[in-house]
């Protein structure tokens, strides 16, 4: 046994015999040494419960006359052929795990040994409720609450529809019957949290009790209202109460009479003010119930709401409640009161400070108070931080994000130059046509035409000259830069929706403003944009006479875009007023051989342009636009041919001779004169 107990200070359960009996005893020596250490760690893992001790006690003694067990003699031969240093007696005692097993036992054959938190307490519901009748004290009442409480939250429970309805009325009763609220009285504090708590959880996982719980309120809802409102505290049971309020904005009498209370918003303030993460969640929520009545909103934009949600907003960092907050300001900031106050509030500096946050959908609604705001942004702002941070996140894969950092760049140069100027520092015109590529290379998704769209609306304001010429000239060197952006603007044309087409011909007006040469490359390519712009400009006209349906793929969106078809029917015009102005810089500047071949290509349908004359009649800009481009043509003796035999154009012509608008009928009397 020595030298077994040698060899045991280094590995305690190592010896050099094999698996007979320890020292060649026929007995295993009992060792409660090891037992007595699960019953002392068990007991500080019970948290001192007496019973479990006991119950550990009881059970090791009642076993202690076992502790001589003579072992198998089949696994005594068995394992003594095993060379192995392990010295079995010392891990697993016999004796000691008998009585081990032995306190499983008890509770195996059911001997009812009452633990807290093991065995659930139970609870005759209907005896309780009559005990809240009888209850003399609130701390009476809150004990009687709290059993109630745990009996309903066990997933065992049953409680009959009419144990609940008394339940509901008695909780009712006893908050009315409380005069003078004293949160210093204890015991008033804690009724009111068991009270608030009971009936939250109570409905919180059951239909059938939320049902019953609002019928009750539905028939009391003026003394609910009076009661809910009464207790709308910065207390440890808010949270509960606003979701039973939250739960009662279904019913619309609860709904206009909750609205009616006085200085709800002014209570609500203070809700929202005290920093109660759980119940401010709850609280917003309720809040964004409360606006569909414009007065209340009002009332919060008067009271300086947007400074609240603000100085919450400043000082989160959990990512759900920062969301949470974001969401809730961008829904006010569409009301243009809300805006001001925003604004004057430091909203845009505020949200900027989360804008290197990681999460994708605080990024969007953030993005989405910054566009908001736009609107109303004056030229004297410096929002070069605000403008850096939000450029950065044009390299993100997701569309919308993408869109609404796109809307904000392109707002805030609108009213202010030197965020134009910025940008165009930061390399913007690279960026945005880099954008529209990677959008239009990726799988579309609902937001893709969206994007191409606003992003070239951007791109027109950067390259727009009638503002510092000197900086939009540097635009357009770094819009033409970029190796692609003739195929890019040429697919719009074809492919993309007439609100980017219109995007895109401006950005080509413009640039052929500024540089015409550089569209010498797209008339001498097979596939000429002079082909394409015809075809835009006949598909228009065909769509404005009735002739053509506004079907997939450029004209699927005029329904979405315009709300009336005369609204539509003028975008088309105007859309064809830009078209076939380009069309005529171009034929003016590179009037050759090419542009004539692909002019004529077909000189049927080519005539066919003319045929519409009359009808631009009541788009001057467009009659004008066209008579420019009969001008241009007219140069060429056999297109001059063609269409002196086109009766519509001659008849249209002189119809545009008798047009009030001096510069119509001036040149309508000129191309006469040509033919």
């Amino acid at each position: 046994m020595n030298n077994a107990g040698d060899s045991m200070d280094v590995f305690p359960y190592c010896s050099n015999q094999s698996f007979s009996d320890p020292s060649n005893s026929k007995y295993v020596e009992p060792r409660p040494v090891h037992i007595q250490n699960f019953k002392e760690n068990y007991s500080k893992i019970a948290y001192g419960n007496s019973q479990v001790v006991s119950w550990m006690n009881n059970g090791f003694v009642a076993n202690n006359e076992h502790r001589h067990l003579l072992r198998s003699p089949s696994i005594k031969s068995g394992m003594s052929m095993c060379s192995t240093t392990s010295r079995l007696s010392v891990i697993t005692d016999f004796s000691d795990m008998t009585a081990v097993s032995s306190m499983y036992s008890h509770m195996m054959i059911g001997e009812n040994v009452q633990t807290n938190n093991i065995v659930p307490e139970k609870v005759d519901l209907g005896r309780y409720i009559n005990k809240l009748n009888v209850a003399k004290s609130n701390k009476e009442f809150s004990e009687i609450l709290r059993k109630i409480r745990n009996h309903i939250r066990s997933p065992e429970s049953t409680v009959t529809r009419e144990q609940f309805f008394s339940l509901i009325e008695r909780i009712f009763n006893q908050l009315n019957g409380l005069k003078d609220v004293m949160y210093s009285d204890d015991s008033i504090s804690t009724m009111l949290s068991h009270a608030f708590n009971t009936l939250h959880l109570s409905i919180a996982h059951s239909d059938e009790r939320k049902q019953i719980f609002i019928n009750y309120c539905a028939n009391h809802c003026k003394k609910i209202v009076i009661i809910l409102c009464k207790y709308l505290r910065p207390e440890c049971y808010l949270k509960s109460l606003l979701s039973l309020i939250d739960e009662l904005f279904h019913l619309d009498e609860f709904k206009h009479m909750f609205s009616m209370y006085p200085n709800i918003i002014d209570i609500f303030l203070q809700v929202i003010n005290m920093g109660n993460k759980a119940g401010l969640r709850v609280a917003l929520t309720v809040l964004k119930k409360m606006f569909q009545f414009p007065p209340l909103k009002k009332k919060f934009i008067e009271k300086g709401g947007a400074k609240y949600i603000l100085n919450l907003l400043q000082n989160e960092n959990d990512e759900r409640m920062l969301y949470f907050l974001a969401e809730f300001l961008s829904k006010l900031l569409r009301n243009t009161e809300m805006v001001s106050s925003f604004i004057e509030s430091n909203g845009i500096e505020i949200c900027t400070t989360h804008l290197s946050h990681g999460s994708t959908r605080l990024l969007k609604v953030l993005l989405d108070c910054l566009v908001f705001s736009c609107d109303q942004l004056n030229g004297n702002m410096h929002l070069n931080d605000c403008i850096t941070s939000v450029f950065k996140l044009l390299g993100s894969m997701d569309n919308s994000l993408v869109l609404n950092a796109v809307k904000f760049l392109g707002n805030s140069m609108a009213k202010n130059p030197k965020n134009k100027s910025l940008l165009i520092k930061l390399d913007a015109p690279t960026t945005l046509m880099r954008v529209i590529n990677e959008a239009l290379t990726r799988k579309p998704d609902d937001n893709t035409e969206d994007l191409v769209e606003n992003t070239l609306w951007a791109i027109s304001l950067l390259i727009n000259y009638n503002a510092m010429a000197d900086e939009s000239r540097h635009a357009v060197t770094k819009l033409t830069s970029f190796p692609t952006w003739r195929t890019i603007l040429f697919h719009v044309l074809k492919h993309q929706p007439t609100v980017a087409i219109k995007r895109a011909v401006i950005i080509l007006n413009l640039l052929a403003d500024r540089e015409i040469n550089l569209f010498k490359n797209f008339i001498e390519n097979e596939d000429s944009i002079i082909k394409i712009i015809y075809q835009r400009i006949m598909e228009n006209f065909l769509i404005i006479n009735g002739s053509k349906s506004t079907g997939k793929p450029n004209y699927h969106r005029l329904e979405k875009d315009y709300k009336t078809s005369d609204e539509a029917v003028k975008e088309l015009m105007m859309l064809n007023a830009r078209l076939i102005s380009l069309m005529c810089k171009i034929g003016h500047k590179h009037g050759g051989p090419e542009f004539v071949n692909h002019l004529s290509f077909s000189m049927v349908n080519f005539g066919d342009i003319f045929n519409f004359i009359e009808m631009t009649l009541f788009f001057p800009l467009v009659c004008s636009e066209l008579m420019k481009f009969a001008t241009v043509t007219l140069r060429y003796p056999h297109i001059k041919q063609q269409l002196s035999l086109n009766s519509f154009f001659c008849y249209g012509l002189r119809k545009c001779q008798e047009s009030k608008d001096e510069e119509i009928s001036t040149n309508a009397t000129y191309l006469l004169s040509l033919l």
